[in-house]
């Protein structure tokens, strides 16, 4: 019968011909490498005897720790057919634009998140914490890059990761450094003395693709492994709609030992259409109000871990200093 092509939900903004494909579970290196051969090959004889629609053919690579394994890239649909009738293939996904959750922006306000982390009744003014401060723990920031030079990371404590969607390994947007320093920052911080890690797979728009995403959850769980999975985190402070490759990608995360802290997304739905957060075995952040009440905006639901500050959030901007943005994407970090 051949692989399912799986149906695209409403919501979801497609990336034309492009596609990300799974493999069926268990399957071998070896198996998974006689695979992407024919796939090259294939798409090369399409290219010159057929005279297909050029097409970039396979791009990304995935192979997690724990088992998940696929690839993206840009195919004709006819070559999707020929892929999907492989018995080696599990589903077939179309490739999705993804988004960051910021939704304004303002100078000047004074933040009450990190109080609110610290208080067990809303309006305290005063955050308290445990003196190590995250110190020896690692936070990978999958986001738009960090400018790792900013002083609140006291010259050391962020550094750069990989780079998944532009050639720019820097922060042109700024949600990435105000996300990191909200983690760890040395004044707005939660966990002021922890390591960041910066892994870029958002624009200077704040704007990537599912497939360089997944690439990026693949590399941060690798290298949080390497240097030991129980201290790392992993957040992700941005939208896409539903998408099963995300939510694989998230729980081969969760089984390769590595905590995943993910926003809910602000489009006031259940969080069950929304990737990865609907994926049960990671934790999943929604926001609250200053007065402990839900966002307006905020997505909802049973799979919901946490609800947290994110309205007028004061943290880090790139080239220094800081500013005040608000939106769920405060909410995980």
């Amino acid at each position: 019968n051949g692989a399912e092509i799986l149906e695209t939900r409403a919501g979801v903004q497609t990336l034309a011909d492009k596609y990300i494909v799974v493999m069926n579970d268990g399957m071998s290196d070896k198996d998974f490498d006689s695979h992407r051969s024919w796939v090259n090959r294939t798409h090369r004889r399409r290219l010159i005897r057929r005279g297909a629609k050029a097409m970039g053919g396979m791009k990304y690579t995935y192979n997690f720790p724990t088992g998940l394994k696929g690839y993206s890239g840009h195919f004709d649909e006819q070559m999707i057919k020929e892929i999907s009738k492989r018995a080696d293939v599990k589903y077939i996904e179309r490739d999705a634009r993804v988004q960051i959750n910021a939704i304004e922006q303002q100078d000047n306000v004074p933040s009450w998140g990190l109080a609110r982390v610290g208080s067990q009744e809303p309006g305290g003014t005063t955050y308290y914490y445990d003196s190590t401060a995250g110190e020896g723990t690692t936070a990978y920031i999958i986001d738009t890059g960090t400018d790792i030079q900013h002083e609140e990371f006291d010259g050391g404590r962020a550094t750069w990761g990989e780079n998944f969607v532009d050639d720019m390994d820097m922060d042109c947007n700024g949600h990435g450094t105000h996300v990191s320093g909200t983690v760890g920052g040395r004044t707005f911080g939660v966990a002021k003395k922890s390591n960041i890690v910066a892994v870029k797979v958002l624009d200077c728009n704040g704007s990537g693709s599912n497939s360089g995403v997944i690439m990026g959850m693949q590399w941060a769980t690798e290298d949080a492994q390497s240097k030991g999975a129980d201290t790392s985190v992993v957040n992700m402070s941005h939208r896409v709609a539903f998408s099963q490759t995300s939510n694989d990608a998230a729980k081969a995360i969760a089984e390769g030992g590595v905590l995943l802290a993910l926003s809910s997304g602000q489009d006031n739905v259940d969080v069950a259409e929304a990737s990865p957060a609907s994926e049960l075995s990671i934790c999943t952040f929604a926001a609250s109000t200053e007065q402990d009440g839900k966002a307006d905006f905020s997505n909802f639901g049973q799979v919901v871990d946490v609800y947290a500050a994110v309205d007028g959030i004061t943290s880090d901007k790139p080239g220094g200093g800081s500013q005040v943005q608000s939106g769920t994407s405060k909410a995980s970090p």
